[in-house]
């Protein structure tokens, strides 16, 4: 941005056909006759360089469209006519405009996210993915000492001492949850059935690992007939 160009910027503004103005009472059709009389002269009289930035990698969604490029291209350069004429109307108008690409930057990323989410085939994953990326927080993976055999033989021997901790009863578990009293704003989960557990073990992915048993997802899919 350079003197002549403010020159020039300043000669066309005067051209424009303010009698619009004087000749309506609608506020807003002002204002838009205001904004649109700004943007036109100013990407005539100030284009900005584009500048291709490497993208990042890390980027969950590209949620910066055309659109919001071209606004924050009007937003700067209506700073940058504020900057210079110092005049309170330029001022105005360019507060009014960057709260409109401030919402609209909102609104965009909002609905991207939203599509992104819906259409991922790994929910929990992807939802993660933008949390980190909007906290600016890095994944970190630390080393695990513990061996599968022991982290196995962790998990059963906690198991077992837990179930042989608890009281013995001679009342049948369905039959006593029938007879809870059940909260007004709650929900509650059905106990599986036989088909689910048969289903469930059946999709199972497969895995050579063992647990401490000797069982892995092979042997639980070959055998879950057994569970029904």
């Amino acid at each position: 941005m350079d003197e002549s160009s403010m020159s020039q910027f300043v000669a066309s503004f005067g051209q424009i056909r303010w009698g619009v103005l004087f000749d309506s009472v609608d506020v807003d059709s002002v204002a838009d006759f205001l904004l649109n009389s700004y943007r036109t002269l100013i990407d005539i009289h100030f284009p900005l360089k584009k500048v291709r930035i490497r993208g990042n990698s890390d980027y969950p969604v590209r949620w910066f469209n055309a659109e919001l490029r071209k606004m924050r291209n009007t937003v700067e350069a209506m700073r940058l006519v504020y900057t210079v004429t110092g005049d309170a109307m330029d001022k105005t108008a360019y507060d009014a405009f960057r709260k409109v690409y401030r919402n609209a930057i909102q609104t965009t990323k909002k609905r991207a996210y939203a599509s992104f989410i819906e259409d991922s085939s790994h929910k929990s994953r992807d939802i993660w993915r933008i949390i980190n990326f909007e906290g600016n927080r890095k994944a970190r993976v630390n080393p695990v000492d513990i061996g599968v055999d022991e982290l196995n033989y962790f998990f059963v021997t906690y198991a077992d001492n837990l179930v042989s901790s608890l009281t013995g009863s001679n009342v049948d578990a369905l039959d006593y949850l029938k007879y809870v009293p059940k909260p007004v704003n709650s929900f509650c989960l059905l106990s599986v059935t036989n088909t689910e557990v048969s289903h469930a073990i059946g999709t199972l992915s497969c895995s050579k690992s063992s647990d401490i048993y000797g069982i892995n997802s092979d042997v639980d899919a070959e055998n879950r007939f057994l569970y029904s």
